[in-house]
């Protein structure tokens, strides 16, 4: 979430596929905050927690966060049965704690498939801010160019509140690898 600050975090990865870690990062951690310290009452702290499993043709994760003003928990699985495309799908829930404010949820479902000697992929998200459910989508491919250098091109849709026009956008990205 772009937040910074003094913390630890430790992880776990095990040939087996089992994964996990947990974060502790005290936002308010400066010379200016010595007062307010760190892990107490008056600080702004942030914790996260998080397990997964991963194999070759499947996995998911659970993830956790704590931050002061909201609690959020989301969970995501994904499927890649030989011959068919790789299914993902996730659920993210934000309980906000602030006055004035909703809880938010994202429902997320993607595929992924391989075409010629690139990857397409294609997903849809619907996004509920407790006040409209809106829906974003997105295709694109992804084309290696050598072992160190691929090409994507896609366009994406957000909706909008009503009243508001829909923004629509075409992307051609290249990612290196060294």
């Amino acid at each position: 979430s772009g937040n910074t600050g003094a913390g630890v975090t430790l992880s776990y990865v095990n040939e087996n596929g089992w994964n996990a870690s947990v974060n502790a990062l005290a936002q308010s951690a400066s010379a200016a905050s010595a007062v307010s310290g760190m892990f107490t009452e008056e600080a702004t702290d942030e914790y996260t927690a998080s397990i997964g499993y991963d194999s070759d043709n499947y996995g998911g994760g659970l993830i956790y966060t704590d931050d002061d003003t909201d609690t959020s928990f989301g969970g995501g699985v994904y499927f890649r049965p030989d011959g068919f495309p790789t299914i993902s799908i996730s659920y993210d829930k934000k309980d906000v704690t602030a006055s004035g404010s909703s809880d938010t949820s994202e429902f997320m479902v993607g595929f992924d498939y391989e075409v010629g000697p690139g990857t397409a992929s294609a997903a849809d998200l619907s996004a509920d801010d407790g006040t409209n459910t809106l829906g974003k989508y997105e295709v694109y491919y992804n084309y290696p160019v050598n072992d160190g250098v691929s090409v994507q091109g896609g366009f994406f849709t957000e909706e909008q509140a009503s009243g508001t026009a829909d923004t629509t956008g075409y992307v051609v990205e290249t990612f290196f690898s060294f």
